[in-house]
């Protein structure tokens, strides 16, 4: 069994989910644990937005962000637990 800090409840959450992740890991070696995707860009756009400012009808200008991301990638639990363990 895998235990990270017995004994200590100030760590007992992070203990259970290392339990949890040992297990996936110990179960289903190569299965998908977890799903990541990076940033590709930050695309920022102004675009003017009529607001009631003190009772009048008003245009402003607002910016707003749009990500572009990657595909999905995926760590196993093998290697999250691996991952875990180095930290």
């Amino acid at each position: 069994m895998c235990v990270l800090a017995s004994g200590n409840a100030r760590y007992a959450c992070w203990s259970q989910i290392f339990d949890i992740i040992c297990r996936g890991a110990r179960l289903y070696p190569n299965n998908r644990a977890v799903g990541y995707r990076k940033l590709i860009n930050l695309h920022v756009e102004t675009h003017k937005v009529q607001k009631h400012v003190d009772g009048k009808l008003q245009t402003i200008n607002k910016e707003w962000q749009f990500l572009e991301l990657t595909p999905y990638s995926f760590i196993t639990y093998k290697d999250y637990k691996k991952l875990i363990i180095e930290l």
